[in-house]
């Protein structure tokens, strides 16, 4: 009896991780849409249909919640042209060096003179390769913009609670180490930065709210990391 508990226990859990899995890569990916393109009916759609919770325990992502359901709760069929007048002037700028906007590109914020198509792409472009996955046809932008860096994640995401409904558990542990290491290498090293910049030159609510989601998500999402991996390594030591 105590072996068919513990098992079912184990198998329960399991199938929670992958739902845990696939609910950060949807979250990956409405966060990558953000900073891809100016708000269009499609995307303002899903924001409304969406369920934004008031209390997540983050006060970051929190905030943010609240300004984007304050944005979506005054919109206005005039708020198209505000919004991407406002993603103009927060993700273009109105030059060519680094700090007339909070540029959606690693390079700009890794690279010594702050340019784009610096040596972080081609290091993106190599970890992609890695785990045998290429940019999107559909996404024209650089292989180390935000938008395509949060792709990755969701796709190793995926794969993850494919690999753990398979029970496919060492595949699965390779998974999330790999988002680990691709987010402390790379996404880490300048994401926060890049939400702090939205957050600077961003003047509706909108922005200001995916600037702080981000942030917030990427703060939790690397304290989940550690957390599965750690009690990973504990379980094969003990």
């Amino acid at each position: 009896m105590t072996a068919t508990c513990t098992s079912a226990s184990a198998e329960n859990a399991t199938a929670n991780l992958a739902a845990l899995c696939r609910e950060r890569a949807a979250t990956y990916r409405l966060l990558g849409r953000f900073f891809i393109s100016e708000l269009d009916a499609d995307f303002l759609e899903t924001l409304k249909a969406m369920r934004l919770p008031a209390k997540t325990g983050n006060e970051m992502i929190d905030e943010g919640y609240r300004l984007i359901a304050r944005y979506l709760g005054g919109f206005w069929d005039t708020s198209f042209t505000e919004s991407s007048v406002d993603f103009t002037r927060t993700f273009v700028g109105h030059g060519n060096e680094g700090h007339s906007a909070a540029y959606p590109t690693e390079s700009v914020y890794t690279s010594e003179k702050h340019l784009t198509m610096q040596g972080s792409r081609d290091e993106v472009m190599a970890f992609y390769r890695t785990w045998g996955l290429e940019r999107s046809e559909s996404i024209a932008e650089n292989e180390d913009h935000i938008t395509v860096e949060l792709e990755f994640l969701a796709a190793l995401s995926e794969r993850c609670a494919d690999c753990l409904e398979r029970g496919e558990m060492e595949k699965a542990t390779d998974l999330l180490a790999a988002q680990q290491q691709f987010l402390d290498e790379h996404v880490l090293r300048w994401a926060k930065v890049f939400a702090q910049g939205i957050r600077v030159f961003s003047r509706t609510d909108l922005y200001q709210g995916a600037g702080y989601l981000l942030e917030g998500f990427l703060t939790e999402d690397r304290a989940f990391l550690n957390e599965i991996l750690d009690a990973d390594d504990e379980e094969k030591e003990a």
